[in-house]
């Protein structure tokens, strides 16, 4: 079972280059069916999503949805934080 929220950050830039940059705590666990986890965040007029695989312990390829512009994600640093 993964946890609720995400650790790391996640960072985007569009083609003018302006620069979002988003903390594991932006995240929140929308949905979990079967072994895979959703992860999803607002920010700015953007929407990025992410699923996990609880089984594999991998993130999938973070889905990044914008009303106006391409962005592209730049660094890429989530993770499940460690328990115990």
């Amino acid at each position: 079972m993964s946890a609720s929220t995400l650790a790391g950050q996640l960072v985007l830039e569009n083609p003018d280059g302006d620069v979002i940059e988003l903390s594991g705590s932006d995240f929140s666990k929308e949905d979990a069916s079967g072994l895979m986890s959703i992860y999803r965040c607002e920010s700015n007029g953007l929407e990025i999503r992410l699923s996990y695989d609880d089984e594999t312990g991998q993130f999938g390829e973070p889905v990044a949805i914008a009303d106006d512009s391409d962005w592209a994600i730049t660094q890429f640093n989530l993770h499940l934080p460690q328990i115990g």
